[in-house]
């Protein structure tokens, strides 16, 4: 038995041939029961089923016309659109040695392109240096041509000229600074727009007789730039007490232990072995530019490094005890104070004030302190380093442990001292 069917969208009718004897019948209606000479059977053919095939195909013919249609329409626009990158083609290494860095220039090119080598090494391609940086054989790369040992690029010029700032002078006006100063601490002099700030609001400044506003800060004739957003944080404060004596009192930042351990017997001490030090990630990489205090209390027995971050090329801030003397290094500044008081824990207080770069050293006891000052050179701020801030190097006992991203003044180094609590932000801004 076999069937033949035709049929449209409109139509509702097939036909059935028995192969046996030849017969053609022609069906109305699919649910219809279909009796044939010597052969009887059920045909239920469901018309939406039937349909539903055949919307199918045509909706698959219209998707092919429309990929056809549409592959049509890219080759189109990629014929019209100008070819401003060329296909990249390789070129054959004589010498693989060449290769030995993956990259290389030919001395016969210009300075902006070089050749990328493929895994091979028998095969390059031809790339080029982004603007404004040009091939540099020393370092195997792209770098500014003012970096030693880069090409010459006055044989073939790469680029377009860059244009030369024109010259700022604020005419010694308190009120305006150069856009590109010639050194950070003195903008009134140098290259590009000036800058002026207004007097009655310090967050409102104009270049180009257009008035901008600093986000949440006040606009620096120094830095000629606006300044960072303070905030209202307190001082991050370890009293290495219960609940949390690893964690400070006011953020909840943490310090990992290593070997010491903390508040043993309800002591509120860190208690340190010398073998693995507490650490403090904060510190890395932070940065103090506007006033910065470190203060540290423990046991009058201490003689070694108090806290540091040492690295590789030394620390960015430390402090140590010999004998009496308390010293801090903070960069190349370092400040030392003896004190030979003996009444219960020695602490010291290193304060940098905000928005000078006066530095204090305070050491102390719970009866009096000592105090030296100086001052760090122009170009330099308290900041960490890659290293973690480390307590513990040596087997010491610490009553307390802080930093504060504002400065603190000698009346607030005695308020600390007889309370052993860290003064609150004098300068809290609401964000």
């Amino acid at each position: 038995m076999s069937f033949s069917m035709n049929r449209s969208l409109l139509a509702s009718s097939f036909e059935l041939k028995n192969n046996k004897d030849n017969q053609l019948i022609r069906v109305q209606d699919p649910l219809t029961t279909v009796g044939l000479n010597h052969t009887s059977f059920d045909i239920r053919l469901n018309t939406a089923i039937l349909d539903c095939h055949l919307v199918k195909s045509q909706i698959l013919g219209t998707a092919k016309m429309l990929k056809l249609l549409l592959l049509c329409c890219f080759y189109a626009v990629s014929m019209a659109i100008e070819d401003n990158q060329p296909m990249i083609t390789a070129i054959d290494v004589d010498d693989p040695d060449r290769c030995k860095t993956g990259y290389f220039n030919e001395q016969s090119d210009d300075c902006c392109h070089y050749y990328q080598c493929d895994f091979s090494g028998r095969k390059a391609f031809r790339r080029m240096c982004m603007e404004p940086l040009v091939w540099n054989d020393d370092i195997g790369g792209c770098a500014f041509n003012s970096v030693p040992d880069t090409c010459d690029d006055s044989v073939t010029q790469c680029y377009d000229p860059v244009p030369t700032p024109k010259p700022c002078d604020t005419e010694g006006d308190p009120d305006k600074c150069c856009e590109r100063g010639i050194t950070w601490d003195d903008h009134t002099t140098g290259t590009g727009n000036i800058y002026t700030i207004n007097p009655e609001r310090p967050d409102i400044y104009q270049v180009c007789n257009k008035n901008h506003k600093c986000p949440r800060s006040s606009f620096n004739v120094t830095s000629c730039s606006c300044n960072p957003v303070e905030t209202n944080c307190d001082c991050m404060y370890w009293s290495f007490s219960a609940p949390a004596p690893f964690a400070d009192k006011n953020q909840g930042v943490p310090f990992t232990r290593g070997s010491c351990r903390a508040d043993v017997d309800n002591s509120g001490t860190l208690v340190c072995d010398g073998e693995s030090p507490a650490e403090l990630k904060y510190m890395q990489l932070a940065y103090f530019d506007y006033g910065f205090t470190m203060f540290a209390s423990f046991a009058p027995d201490l003689n070694g490094v108090v806290t540091t971050n040492e690295g590789i090329n030394g620390p960015s801030v430390e402090a140590t005890v010999s004998g009496d003397t308390v010293t801090v290094t903070v960069g190349e500044v370092s400040l030392s104070t003896a004190y030979s008081g003996s009444s219960g824990s020695k602490w010291f207080v290193f304060t940098k004030e905000t928005s000078s770069k006066t530095v204090s050293l305070y050491v102390g006891d719970s009866s009096s302190f000592s105090k030296t000052e100086t001052l760090l050179p122009a170009n330099y701020n308290p900041k960490g380093n890659r290293c973690t801030l480390k307590l513990g190097l040596t087997a010491s006992t610490y009553d307390s442990f802080g930093l504060c991203t504002y400065g603190w003044t000698e009346e607030d180094v005695s308020s600390f001292q007889s309370s052993g609590e860290p003064i609150a932000n004098p300068n809290p801004v609401v964000i």
